[in-house]
């Protein structure tokens, strides 16, 4: 049990728990108001987690840390590029 404890896979299986808390946060905000100043602190610390999570599952659960190092970077250059462009339009910057 406890080798199983100290996998990585099990590390990525637990950054799901945060998304359920994610999830749950994302519920309790949407009751509030969406116009309110502070609305883009929450969008942006929910979208960091999201894309972090997003990291970790196509990293350990599509393989891709195992691929060569031309699809690593790829990857890690269209994961950035959508964090970006995601955040930014969420945060109102387009705006």
């Amino acid at each position: 049990m406890n080798a199983l404890l100290k996998t990585r896979e099990t590390l990525v299986w637990l950054a799901l728990v945060l998304m359920l808390l994610s999830i749950s946060i994302w519920a309790l905000s949407s009751q509030r108001s969406a116009l309110e100043s502070d609305s883009g602190a929450a969008i942006f610390v929910l979208l960091t987690l999201t894309f972090f999570k997003v990291s970790l599952i196509m990293g350990y659960f599509m393989e891709v840390r195992h691929a060569s190092n031309d699809l690593k970077i790829r990857y890690q250059i269209w994961l950035m590029t959508m964090y970006i462009l995601v955040t930014a339009a969420n945060v109102g910057a387009f705006n």
